[in-house]
C-alpha cells in the first residue's frame, strides 16, 4: 500500500502567531505594507485546497514570482483567523481573511481586500472590522479606455467606476459575503484643451 503524498488541511496555528502581528485591524489597501515573514510553499499549498469566495477557479498556487506573506492574527473560543497578504506577479496586492478551527483544519478563506491594476484597469479597497471575522469592506474598480471619435480623433477616455459595499462575517464554520449596494458611473473625461 502506497502511503498518501496528500498533504494535510492544517496550519501550523503557532507558526501563524510567530511569524503575523497579534489584532485584525481595519485596513485601506493604499497603506498595506508587506511584512518580512513569508508563508511557506507547503503552507501555501495546503490555503490552495480551498476557494477563495467560494469560487472554484480562484485558488492560491505557489510561485516563486509571487509573494505570500503574513500579516495578522486572532481568535476566540471557536475560531482562529489570520490575514496574508498575496502580491501576484501580474498587477495587485490582494489581502486574504483565513478561518480556521482551533487545531488549524482550515475552513474558508475570503478576499478581504485589492490594489493594482493593469491595462486601464485599477482596483482599491478599504475595510472596517466590525466584530470578531466580521467587515464592512468597499472595493472600487476603475477601468479607463481611451475613446476615439468617429472622424479619427482622440476626445478623451471613458472612465467605468464600480463601487461595491460588502458585509464578511463568519457564519458556522463559513465566512459568509453580502453585497449591500453596488453603484455603477460611465465618465467621458476629454483632455484639457489649454495644455
Amino acid at each position: 500500500q502506497e502511503a498518501s503524498t496528500e498533504l494535510p488541511a492544517r496550519i501550523d496555528l503557532s507558526r501563524i502567531k510567530n511569524c503575523a502581528m497579534e489584532g485584525i485591524f481595519s485596513f485601506d489597501m493604499d497603506s498595506l505594507i508587506d511584512r518580512p515573514d513569508t508563508l511557506s510553499r507547503q503552507e501555501v499549498e495546503i490555503l490552495g485546497k480551498f476557494a477563495i469566495n467560494e469560487m472554484d477557479s480562484w485558488r492560491l498556487s505557489y510561485s516563486k514570482w509571487e509573494g505570500y506573506y503574513c500579516y495578522e492574527w486572532e481568535e476566540n473560543e471557536q475560531h482562529f483567523l489570520f490575514t496574508m497578504v498575496h502580491r501576484d506577479e501580474i498587477c495587485c496586492l490582494n489581502l486574504l481573511l483565513v478561518l480556521c478551527d482551533l487545531e488549524g483544519q482550515v475552513l474558508a478563506i475570503s478576499e478581504l481586500g485589492t490594489i493594482g491594476g493593469d491595462g486601464g484597469e485599477f482596483f482599491n479597497s478599504r475595510g472596517k472590522v466590525q466584530g470578531f471575522g466580521a467587515y464592512s469592506l468597499s472595493h472600487r474598480y476603475t477601468f479607463d479606455q481611451d475613446t476615439i471619435s468617429t472622424a479619427d480623433q482622440y476626445v478623451g477616455y471613458n472612465r467605468e467606476e464600480i463601487l461595491n459595499e460588502i458585509r464578511l462575517k463568519i457564519e458556522g464554520d463559513q465566512l459568509v459575503l453580502d453585497t449591500i449596494v453596488t453603484l455603477k458611473r460611465d465618465t467621458l473625461i476629454q483632455p484639457d484643451k489649454d495644455l
